[in-house]
């Protein structure tokens, strides 16, 4: 609703410089001040849209008021945006600048004011892909590297996928692999193991090979101590079984989970329900530790969701033949909660 509104604020008062014709460099002065300041950006992109109302003489102060007000800028460099107390002002003034150079096709003007920010890895991104739009490979390259190295101990993935692509691109396939696993070994994840995996193509030795290299290394990571290891969530132990599990090993998946712990109770269910058939045993462990939980946390939402899983612990057992367990279990769950008169009445009601 507040978008309509502002649209048709926006024409209106158009609508009412076209009639009244103010003064260009004026409205210009006043245009500026409002696509800069106004909270609700409801002038942003005021340069274009005025464009045949302000003129020649409009246009050329607007751009003048932007590049003064941009140059009393500080640049910003690595780390610099949560200190960056301009940050609307400055994001609203580059783009200001940046429609006056795409205007004249000047890339070079571009680039050079995307450069007065490079506080993050994306800001490099940007400029290297405007540098391959426009053809420029060497200049994306030189771009892409930079916010690499500068940006090596947090890197971003989108900029490592960038810069591989660009390799391969340029008959530099080696660098792009090793690229690769440097940054898997840095902070490995999902999105790197599939990048890795995809450069095998079909050749299945090649990507065991990958595989094999990657959960080795995920092997040694979870052996360290606590701490040493220097990541963050994914834990290479929770990365480690997602990964067998995108594999179908879930074999080697319940063998770390058992010989590590995993503390990610999504994953163990997710696991759990992959299981069910090869592994019942352990998805039975699984779902039994979630029903506690549900009745521990209370609520007929939990209730229900500890219900709907006793149920699938009892199709479980159906097809292992151990229906005299399931019975034990339901009696034993009924004498520890029978307080509990909600789930109670679910059960009642069922009988799963």
């Amino acid at each position: 609703m507040l978008s309509c509104i502002s649209a048709r604020s926006f024409e209106i008062h158009r609508a009412a410089c076209r009639q009244a014709k103010p003064d260009p460099v004026a409205l210009a002065r006043v245009l500026f001040a409002r696509e800069v300041d106004s909270e609700w950006e409801f002038f942003r992109g005021a340069s274009g849209a005025y464009e045949d109302i302000l003129g020649s003489a409009g246009l050329s102060e607007y751009r003048r008021l932007a590049s003064e007000a941009w140059q009393k800028m500080k640049p910003l460099r690595t780390g610099r945006r949560v200190e960056d107390d301009q940050l609307s002002e400055r994001h609203a003034i580059a783009a200001i600048l940046e429609r006056f150079a795409k205007q004249e096709g000047d890339i070079d003007g571009v680039i050079a004011i995307r450069a007065r920010d490079l506080s993050t890895a994306y800001d490099y991104l940007g400029i290297a892909q405007l540098c391959l739009d426009h053809g420029r490979e060497p200049g994306a390259l030189k771009w892409a590297e930079e916010g690499l190295w500068q940006f090596e101990d947090t890197p971003d993935e989108r900029l490592i996928f960038f810069a591989c692509d660009l390799y391969r691109r340029i008959g530099r396939g080696e660098d792009a692999d090793k690229l690769l696993w440097r940054a898997f070994e840095r902070r490995p994840s999902i999105q790197l193991y599939e990048r890795l995996k995809a450069t095998a193509g079909t050749d299945r030795a090649v990507a065991d090979t990958v595989r094999d290299r990657a959960f080795a290394w995920l092997r040694v990571q979870i052996r360290k101590p606590a701490g040493r290891s220097g990541m963050q969530w994914p834990s290479p132990t929770a990365l480690l079984v997602q990964l067998a599990m995108m594999e179908g090993l879930l074999t080697d998946a319940w063998s770390v989970v058992n010989e590590h712990g995993c503390h990610h109770d999504p994953l163990l269910e997710q696991l759990a329900e992959a299981s069910e058939h090869s592994h019942p045993a352990e998805a039975l462990k699984v779902y039994a530790n979630r029903v506690e939980r549900m009745l521990r946390l209370g609520g007929q939402g939990n209730y229900q969701s500890a219900y709907d899983t006793i149920g699938r612990m009892r199709r479980i057992r159906e097809g292992v033949g151990e229906m005299p367990q399931h019975t034990a279990y339901l009696g034993d769950l009924v004498n520890r909660h029978r307080a509990k008169r909600n789930f109670m009445k679910l059960l009642a009601a069922g009988g799963p």
